[in-house]
């Protein structure tokens, strides 16, 4: 993690903001080993509240 603020879970999907550094999105089926899925930079994040399997 660069710069982890807030984060959020909904089922399998850990949602970590990075600040200036945008979203990170984890599948956290195995919560030993998550995965990062996607990366959104082009956005500040400092707090997230996922919510009904809403999926990227």
């Amino acid at each position: 993690m660069q710069n982890p603020h807030g984060l959020g879970i909904d089922g399998n999907a850990l949602f970590i903001c990075e600040g200036n550094f945008g979203l990170k999105i984890f599948d956290v089926t195995d919560p030993i080993k998550p995965v990062q899925t996607q990366l959104i930079q082009d956005i500040k994040t400092y707090d997230v509240i996922p919510r009904n399997n809403l999926s990227w």
